[in-house]
């Protein structure tokens, strides 16, 4: 068994280039030129996190976190689609990609990582372009991190036959976008409320941009801003100060202070002096109205009231829209979203609404609820309720060394990174007078963008303030927390047999518990159940579905809103969900060592003494409604439909049904029938539960025996594994063209189920083989073919997917590409799948797909919730830790004849089952 870490997406595949233009020869010459001083300069400290500055003008944080068995090395550049001219909209984010095309050093940076087990990424943004990698804690992986990035940073190949494949990559990123008709309605309304400030431009850049942009323009965008005073070094979780110290030093104190200047953008967004409007016409199912209201930048202490307005507003359950809109059911689901920026930012407001809903009555409600704050403001109540829920997610961020670095670095961008800090505290400082004032001096139709027009008699304006010196608010701040730190955990599979305690309650429940010590003393809670039995739930599919999700509504004794006050309370995120087929569900939970125990005992009350409150049903029922009719228009969904619609016989209880057949069946389910499905099959008698982290083993296992230890279903159950008898027979390949008008990017997906278990011998060398096709996010030869050299898609992959104790195993592939290119994709996608099967693969490829997933599989059980998960997977298949070791034995034992006879004997691309959906006539 191996732990699948899905953390990568397919969406990253970057091609590669091995060559460097002549022109670029100045910038490579940088790094022999040593700075006379190198030394970094200790700035401060504050809660753990020190700064410090090199000569040549970089800043670096340092987060040590030794209770993480995996490190960051962050490096985020001072520059965004802010800083682009007329003609160059998304050439900051063109050059995220090209950044890892390689250096004549690191020629294959997609490879690289992939040898070292990296959760790797890159994003643009507004104010920041961020590289990111975290990987197991080690002094060799750190010494890479460092390595590369500053490598990169002076080094990277930045040449036009990159430029040639990667545009058209690029381009098809962006006909992603357009598929979504409420991303373009936000971008539609933010380049309509931004008149001159480039924030009213998508950080993806205008179409015609993208592809024409001359290679010499992005070769001196990248010299004046990939330099090391324009960047900010975060490295964060578990390293040795001293050496980290000595490699930055190394890798980054050498690089020298460039002469040129980096000139601020100057333009400033005018006073609206009016309301507008913008309207969007495509095809959908789901009406979307969307409301921006101008606010002040991040550094503004009205930055952290609009947080807490935004949350009175729009949190679920007892947010005043939520309930004014989605309670009253005028509206599916809404939104909100302050956008913390350098400049003067913005407040988005968006609502989906039923097709036979009416966009103007809802944004006459918003206006109310928006208007009635502005008049009477807020109470007490909802302030506290606020506070604490904004406390507790700045609270679970610093037990988070990886997502903490990227806020951080996000935060400088805004001016300082002590303003993360800040911000906290000041949210905590908010009052409901502050929230009054803000929605009175900025939630006005004058300040306003959505999509109608309202003529006024007299022009107005709400003029926006700045904050003069981010510098002397931030270095007035006087820090006030201090975080307890974690232990050094291993994670190797014999250090958790040592750590796991397995039992089982009496009910027959089985236990597992890890205890370990970590940063801000937090644990994680995974429980499987299994309900029924393959005949007593024949005719009960898509009920499960409705009963997980009506137990996370309140109990007899708590509304939804006090069931959600009590856990924010505990600072616990519980989430209870239902297998589709009614066979299972699972409950999972994060919280802290001092709230665990009174988390458990809530969680037992909200399993065993559920509400079923018809106005929750009548809410969860209309909201899985429209999203099942929102699909219709979707090639993504409509794909994935086709495939299994196509593959499980009709009898089985792994067949889903038709999107047509799921809205029948749903609509057909009442109250009464979730009420009955919960009686008869709900009890925890058998299944897994694993808790991992922060606690006392003997409290948590008396609580467990408690509570859920003898909840016993009225029914038999049993886990059900997926097995031949649910596949229709194939014959022969075949495929498939589903048509929807207006979606100007396609989506492709292969399918083959394959008769192979887990436990097979040839399952390890078969996964392996695939994971060379199309696995490994950036580097494989599917992805390879379509991205690097074809540039046909943004993103595409293959993998091998398992259930537990399956008999049947599914090799699927996936890509997306414009329409016209579609064909082209599936044309590359067989060719190449035909020169794998017929030619194999190579002993350099095996060797770093081995290393690779071994890696991948260390960076996975660093999370505690993953942790869990496997912990639960290996009760299931009655195994123990040792499975871990027993697997990676597996994969350093692999060769090349194996792997080859593998492929051959189970990938017959002859029987593969293929969908092409999109605009394809």
């Amino acid at each position: 068994m191996r732990v699948k870490n899905h953390s990568l997406s397919y969406l990253l595949a970057l091609s590669l280039s091995l060559t460097c233009l002549p022109d670029l020869a100045p910038v490579l010459a940088q790094t022999k030129i040593a700075s006379a001083v190198t030394a970094l300069e200790k700035v401060r400290t504050i809660e753990g996190i020190t700064e410090y500055k090199l000569p040549n003008g970089m800043k670096v944080l340092l987060f040590p976190d030794s209770s993480k068995p995996t490190v960051t090395v962050n490096v985020t550049y001072l520059v965004g689609s802010r800083m682009e001219s007329y003609g160059e909209t998304g050439m900051a984010h063109l050059l995220e990609h090209l950044m890892f095309k390689g250096t004549p050093t690191f020629p294959n940076v997609p490879k690289v990582m992939q040898e070292r087990g990296a959760d790797f990424n890159a994003t643009t943004w507004y104010d920041r372009t961020t590289y990111y990698e975290t990987m197991p804690a080690s002094d060799a992986n750190l010494e890479f991190g460092l390595k590369l990035e500053a490598d990169r940073m002076v080094n990277s190949f930045i040449q036009k036959s990159d430029l040639d494949s990667e545009m058209t990559v690029v381009r098809n990123e962006f006909e992603a976008g357009e598929n979504n008709p409420s991303s373009i309605l936000e971008e539609r309304v933010f380049s309509t409320a931004y008149l001159w400030h480039n924030y009213g431009r998508s950080t993806i850049g205008a179409r015609s941009d993208i592809e024409n942009v001359p290679i010499s323009r992005l070769q001196n965008f990248y010299r004046k801003y990939y330099q090391p005073d324009n960047a900010i070094l975060v490295v964060a979780g578990n390293f040795d100060a001293t050496k980290v110290q000595d490699l930055i030093q190394k890798y980054f104190g050498t690089l020298p202070k460039p002469t040129r200047v980096i000139e601020n953008p100057y333009t400033e967004e005018p006073a609206q002096d009016g309301e507008r409007e913008v309207s969007l016409r495509r095809v959908g199912q789901v009406q979307v109205l969307g409301m921006l209201y101008h606010l002040p930048q991040g550094a503004s202490p009205d930055a952290a009231t609009s947080q807490v307005l935004d949350h009175i507003l729009t949190n679920s359950p007892s947010g005043r829209l939520y309930t004014a809109l989605v309670k009253a059911q005028q509206a599916t689901r809404i939104s909100g979203n302050t956008y913390l920026l350098h400049d003067p930012g913005a407040y988005y407001f968006s609502a989906e609404v039923p097709k036979d809903k009416s966009l103007a009555e809802v944004k006459k409600i918003a206006d109310t609820v928006i208007q009635a704050i502005a008049a009477k403001g807020v109470t007490e109540e909802e302030m506290k309720r606020a506070k604490l829920a904004l406390g507790n997610a700045d609270t679970d961020l610093f037990n988070n060394s990886q997502e903490l670095a990227l806020q951080l670095a996000e935060w400088t961008a805004m001016g300082d990174w002590r303003l993360f800090f800040i911000n906290r505290d000041r949210v905590q400082k908010v009052t409901a007078a502050d929230v009054q004032k803000l929605a009175q001096t900025y939630f006005t139709p004058v300040n306003r963008t959505l999509g109608f027009y309202y003529p006024t008699e007299k022009p107005e304006r709400v003029a926006i303030a700045t904050v003069a010196d981010v510098t002397k608010v931030a270095d007035s701040y006087v820090p006030s927390k201090d975080v307890k730190s974690g232990e050094v955990f291993d994670i190797s599979a014999e250090n958790l047999l040592k750590r796991s305690q397995r039992s089982k309650l009496p009910n027959g429940l089985v236990v597992t518990l890890i205890p370990k010590a970590n940063r801000g003393e937090t644990v994680v809670v995974d429980m499987d159940i299994y309900l029924g039995t393959a005949d007593t739930l024949a005719s009960k599919k898509g009920v499960n579905a409705l009963v997980a999700a009506m137990l996370n509504r309140g109990t007899t004794k708590l509304t939804r809103q006090q069931l959600a006050d009590q856990l924010n309370a505990l600072n616990a995120k519980v989430s209870i969900s239902g297998s589709a087929n009614g066979n299972s569900s699972s409950v999972s939970i994060e919280t802290t060592r001092p709230n665990l125990e009174a988390t458990l005992k809530l969680v037992n009350t909200m399993l065993r003494e559920p509400a079923f409150d018809s106005q929750e049903f009548a809410q969860i029922k209309q909201q899985s409604l429209t999203a099942l009719d929102a699909q219709r228009t979707e090639p993504a969904a409509r794909s994935a439909d086709a495939l299994a619609v196509a593959l499980y016989q009709p009898s089985s209880l792994f067949y889903a049904g038709t999107l047509d057949e799921r809205i029948a069946r749903l609509k057909g389910l009442t109250l009464d029938n979730v009420k009955a499905f919960y009686k008869t099959f709900y009890g925890a008698a058998v299944g897994e539960v694993t808790v991992v982290g922060d606690f006392d083993p003997k409290v948590v296992a008396e609580t467990l025996t408690a509570t859920v230890g003898k909840w016993i279903a009225s029914t038999p159950a049993q886990y059900i594994a997926l097995s031949t008898k649910d596949l229709k027979p194939v014959a022969a390949a075949k495929s498939d063209v589903i048509n929807i008008p207006d979606k100007p990017n396609a989506v492709f997906r292969a399918a083959l189920p394959v008769v192979i278990k887990e436990t097979d011998p040839q399952y390890t060398a078969l996964e392996a083989g695939v994971y060379i096709f199309g696995g490994g996010a950036l580097s494989s030869r599917f992805a390879d073919r379509v991205r690097q050299k074809e540039g046909y898609s943004y993103g595409a992959g293959s993998a091998l997917r398992t259930s537990t104790n399956s008999e049947v195993s599914t090799f699927g592939s996936y890509a997306i590409s414009n329409n016209e290119n579609a064909p082209k994709v599936e044309k590359a996608f067989l060719e190449e799948l035909n020169l794998l099967i017929s030619k194999g693969i190579t002993p350099e490829e095996l060797k770093r797909t081995q290393e690779a997933l071994i890696q991948e599989t260390k960076v996975a059980l660093a999370d505690d919730g993953t942790l869990a998960s496997t912990a639960n997977d290996l009760v299931l298949k009655g195994k123990t830790f040792q499975e871990l070791a027993d697997e990676e034995q597996r994969i350093r034992a692999l060769t090349v004849d194996s792997v080859n006879a593998a492929l051959r004997q189970y990938i017959n691309p002859a029987m593969i089952r293929i969908v092409k959906a999109g605009d394809l006539k």
